[in-house]
């Protein structure tokens, strides 16, 4: 493990909750600028690790999903569906729907499509978005979150920029001028950073978690150091350290808060961090093990497969199988 000094107070976050919304990994993997006129109605299959938003633009559109209130979706709010749950979206109540499969699209890249469909009646734009989280990303957040979280834009900041926003996302979208695509995946994705901050920032969690430990005015910022620097010579001396109490109350306030012990905790962050760093870095299996704090690449391994059931060698074998398709 490389040596590091110890974070002085002034290095530790003043926005705990921030820093670590900078530190999740959400990738858009696909984006759609949908024109409908009514009657119309589609039905969007369940999406397995993602998550998706929504956004009408123009018009109206109704929501319809299993435990959910049916809901009028108009301009100025966003739906996030983060555990990407099936659902249906319709120009009115009962209109019969269609697969999202069956509905004619026009493809532009990759990653972008234009999707014009209905009866030629009153017309609604709706901007989909679909999202990946990595291993940390989603096993910090899918606990926390509910199946639906509909926000105004007022909750999500200055509601000057988010029209900004939008306006530009409508421009591009019914353009796409070369760059377009890229334009759209950086804005949505700040989209949906923002609508789960805002969530996050008004939920006061009541079950242990990472956020309830991150809303504790000694825990947070300690909390986002691991999660900034979690390759560091952390041990329980240098924790009490930085929160400034014993080594048994510092544990018992710990565990009250995430669930877990703080080296525990640790641990399941190096691990899930090295399981993203074996999908997307080039680093050797030894150089990930030793910054998971693993003397050897048989010790890593072990404690790697008792969380994800599968050896570290074995994941980055499939993801270079699939790579190769």
């Amino acid at each position: 493990m490389n040596e590091r000094p110890l974070l002085s107070p002034v290095m530790m976050d003043s926005d705990p909750l921030g820093a670590c919304l900078h530190l999740l990994d959400i990738k858009g993997l696909f984006y759609c600028q949908a024109y409908l006129t009514a009657p119309w109605g589609i039905e969007v299959p369940a999406l397995a690790d993602g998550m998706m938003f929504q956004i009408v633009t123009e018009g109206e559109a109704w929501l319809d999903m299993a435990g959910e209130p049916r809901q009028c979706v108009r301009p100025g709010w966003v739906n996030l569906l983060p555990h990407g749950c099936a659902h249906a979206m319709m120009s009115a109540p009962g209109v019969a729907c269609q697969a999202l499969s069956d509905v004619p699209v026009e493809p532009f890249n990759p990653y972008y499509e234009h999707l014009s469909y209905g009866g030629g009646g009153a017309p609604t734009k709706v901007l989909y978005g679909v999202m990946t989280l990595s291993q940390q990303s989603a096993h910090m957040l899918s606990p926390l979150l509910p199946p639906l979280i509909s926000l105004p834009f007022s909750a999500l900041g200055s509601e000057t920029w988010l029209a900004a926003s939008l306006d530009l996302l409508r421009a591009e979208g019914e353009t796409l001028r070369p760059g377009g695509g890229a334009i759209l995946r950086h804005i949505c994705d700040i989209l949906v950073l923002h609508t789960l901050r805002a969530w996050l920032s008004a939920t006061t969690p009541t079950r242990p978690s990472w956020l309830k430990a991150l809303k504790d005015p000694l825990m947070g910022p300690l909390l986002s150091a691991l999660h900034h620097h979690p390759s560091a010579d952390w041990d329980l001396a240098r924790m009490c350290h930085h929160v400034g109490q014993s080594r048994s109350v510092f544990c018992q306030r710990f565990s009250d808060l995430t669930g877990q012990s703080p080296m525990m905790y640790l641990k399941d962050l190096r691990l899930r961090r090295s399981h993203d760093q074996l999908l997307s870095s080039d680093q050797s299996l030894s150089e990930i093990a030793y910054a998971a704090g693993y003397g050897s690449d048989a010790a890593f391994s072990r404690a790697f497969k008792a969380v994800f059931g599968h050896a570290p060698g074995a994941l980055r074998r499939a993801q270079s199988q699939r790579a190769a398709l």
